[in-house]
């Protein structure tokens, strides 16, 4: 029998397993981890994702600061702006108080975003405006994040994307 030799930083960080493309995914974790690149992770509803997105903050220089996930999937197509992006107080009827954004929550941290396809398909420009601004700019107010973002194996058709800016953020 084969003894399985998982990565340290993996095991360190919860993650276990035998199957190669599981040891293959444990073995690129802290490369992964030590990118400030956005990443996506793909695989099928309870796969994992999030575990594999945790051990990623937990593996990187950002592990001190917040880890933040949510998944679009669960919130309402109305209230997702209001949840990645913040809002003031009296924006909207209901907005009673002021809302900190999950971008702004996440600051020096990491934000992990699952279900990315199902983000409506009108945020997903202001969301690349918003990790491209982020990536670029870190005053003393504001720090940079790490994006991860989660999805079902193929994003759904009515995702737009523009691969060639897509690809710089993924690969």
């Amino acid at each position: 029998m084969e003894r399985v030799v998982e990565s340290e930083e993996a095991v360190g960080a919860g993650l276990i397993g035998e199957a190669p493309a599981w040891r293959e995914v444990m073995e690129m974790l802290p490369r992964v981890a030590a990118s400030d690149l956005p990443v996506l992770i793909q695989g099928e509803t309870g796969c994992g994702k999030e575990l594999v997105a945790r051990a990623v903050h937990a593996l990187s220089g950002r592990r001190r600061q917040g880890f933040v996930a949510h998944n679009c999937g669960a919130t309402p197509d109305s209230l997702i702006e209001s949840e990645l992006f913040g809002h003031a107080r009296g924006a909207f009827t209901g907005a009673v108080a002021a809302h900190e954004g999950l971008l702004e929550q996440a600051d020096g941290g990491t934000l992990f975003i699952d279900e990315l396809g199902e983000l409506p398909i009108d945020l997903q420009p202001e969301l690349l405006r918003a990790i491209e601004a982020r990536a670029s700019v870190e005053t003393e107010e504001r720090s940079a994040i790490a994006i991860l973002a989660g999805h079902m194996i193929g994003l759904p058709r009515h995702t737009r994307v523009d691969t060639e800016r897509l690809h710089d953020f993924v690969e």
